[in-house]
């Protein structure tokens, strides 16, 4: 792969990116006038046979067309989906807690005295036991983060060049049988485009209520075993039964999942929706936990820029030890401080956010400490990959279909699995199968 493309793939691939990937294949026995259509024409091939692997595996697994189990108590056997023992014991963790305290007070007395705090930090309680997942590395696991990407500055229409187009002054006059064909095969390739949006945008939901741009992709990885898979979708529903589809596909329904999201209420409704009979667990991306208090903090606090800061960093660490009842006092001491209406609203928010998502929120420096991953930065990489700010940032135009299309290009070759899909399109005698693991 050329400098080039290294460097469009870095910032989101782009039409013209997408185009080359194709063209670096030797694979290509299509035509196409544009690039638009290298890129429509492989999309709509991977979305195809994506939805028809996803039907046979339902069908082979006796699932329905919308990803749910027929007979679960049955399934459950078959498939070996017992409830595992994934989380420690109370006596357990508590002992682990013990020796962690014991840690923090040490590093608290080789502090200097000037920066050392009047007390050191603890860990008081154990209520995210939920949230922490066995530890002895004989707990069969999977990692799934899942995050749906919305377009910030969608532009409704793309402005449009005033120049005419290139005539090729050569071209032979056509005859009026020829002008007749061509006016028709037009018209056969507007009804054909018209009807694949169609039935693409009864797929393509916006999960969010609000009322923004319709333009979103729900990327989820799955990791496990040292391995990792990007799976892409044209929404949350869709993005899930991908999921399903690929975790049966490769034997891992019977493990214990589990899962990062942000603070979306709608994807932790969808994994309780899907998951109910499976081992896992919700926890709240510590990412998106700074990121929600770094703004809602620091919009409700009056001061200098150290000061403000300060401010975040205070409740930041009560979170991420657990902390959050000590979160909450220092919050309403802020408002106290800060008395304006609308900082108070702001401050109240922030509250309302923690006592909202407390039974999301896990011990991040426990989880640290054991060794266990505390935030989703695989999706967040790959987001940047396949989405990121040519969509999000940019302000170009892109329409649900276009941007599926090149998304799920990229993904394609992010799994190493372009070049097989390039051959399976254009030889009859060479299949794919999508749901693998690469």
């Amino acid at each position: 792969m050329d400098k080039l493309l290294a460097e469009e793939q870095i910032e989101g691939l782009s039409y013209r990116g997408a185009g080359k990937l194709i063209q670096q294949s030797n694979h290509l026995k299509i035509a196409p006038g544009t690039i638009h259509d290298y890129v429509s024409q492989t999309g709509a091939f991977i979305r195809i046979t994506a939805d028809e692997e996803r039907s046979a595996i339902f069908k082979a697994s006796d699932y329905t067309e919308e990803g749910f189990l027929e007979n679960i108590q049955e399934a459950q056997q078959r498939f070996g989906i017992i409830k595992l023992k994934a989380h420690p014991l109370a006596t357990e963790l508590a002992k682990v807690l013990g020796m962690f305290n014991t840690k923090l007070e040490a590093d608290w007395l080789q502090m200097p005295k000037a920066k050392r705090p009047l007390q050191p930090q603890r860990v008081s309680s154990i209520a995210f036991l939920p949230t922490l997942e066995c530890w002895d590395g004989k707990l069969p696991l999977a990692y799934i983060c899942v995050d749906e990407v919305m377009v910030k500055k969608q532009k409704t229409m793309r402005k449009r060049s005033r120049k005419p187009q290139h005539q090729d002054r050569r071209k032979r006059k056509l005859t009026p049988r020829d002008r007749l064909r061509q006016k028709n095969q037009a018209k056969a390739k507007l009804r054909k485009e018209r009807q694949e949006r169609s039935e693409f945008a009864q797929k393509c939901t916006v999960s969010y209520t609000e009322d923004r741009p319709g333009v979103s992709t729900t990327s989820i990885t799955v990791k496990w075993d040292g391995k990792l898979q990007l799976l892409i979708a044209s929404s949350v529903k869709e993005g899930f039964k991908t999921l399903i589809a690929f975790l049966l596909h490769n034997g891992l329904i019977n493990r214990h999942m589990v899962f990062f999201i942000d603070s979306a209420g709608v994807l932790k409704t969808q994994i309780d929706k899907y998951f109910s009979y499976c081992s896992y667990q919700i926890n709240l991306d510590w990412y998106h936990v700074t990121e929600q208090i770094d703004s809602m903090i620091g919009r409700g606090t009056a001061g200098s820029h150290e000061e403000r800061r300060a401010y975040r960093d205070a409740v930041k660490k009560a979170l991420w030890y657990f902390n959050y009842k000590d979160a909450l006092q220092y919050i309403d001491k802020l408002i106290a401080e800060h008395s304006t209406k609308e900082r108070s609203v702001i401050l109240q928010s922030a509250k309302n956010y923690i006592n909202n998502k407390v039974t999301l929120f896990s011990c991040y420096a426990m989880r640290k400490y054991l060794g266990l991953p505390n935030s989703s930065n695989t999706i967040e990489r790959y987001n940047g990959l396949t989405v990121s700010n040519r969509q999000k940032h940019r302000g170009c135009s892109w329409s649900n279909l276009g941007s599926n299309s090149q998304t799920l290009l990229s993904s394609t070759n992010l799994n190493k699995e372009l070049d097989k899909l390039l051959k399976s399109a254009n030889y009859e005698d060479y299949t794919i199968d999508l749901f693998k693991a690469a």
